[in-house]
């Protein structure tokens, strides 16, 4: 097994997905795990899994376009 060196782990993101889609991913994952984690401090669990769902859903987005991006400019490179 190859082992990889910490700043490889930390920018994994540039042979897996471009800049700007982590940016954005990022942010959003950020600003809802925030809003996800008041919501249950506050007792408002009902809203709180309604964010967690919603941000799970973000991240399984992101990675149905990932490899959507990557299987397109696989086939377009031949």
């Amino acid at each position: 097994m190859i082992q990889k060196t910490a700043f490889g782990l930390f920018f994994w993101y540039t042979s897996v997905m471009r800049l700007s889609q982590f940016l954005i991913l990022m942010f959003f994952t950020l600003g809802m795990t925030f809003l996800m984690n008041d919501f249950f401090l506050s007792g408002d669990f009902l809203f709180g899994l309604l964010a967690a769902l919603f941000v799970y859903q973000q991240l399984r987005f992101a990675l149905r376009v990932t490899r959507f991006i990557a299987s397109v400019e696989k086939s377009t490179k031949n």
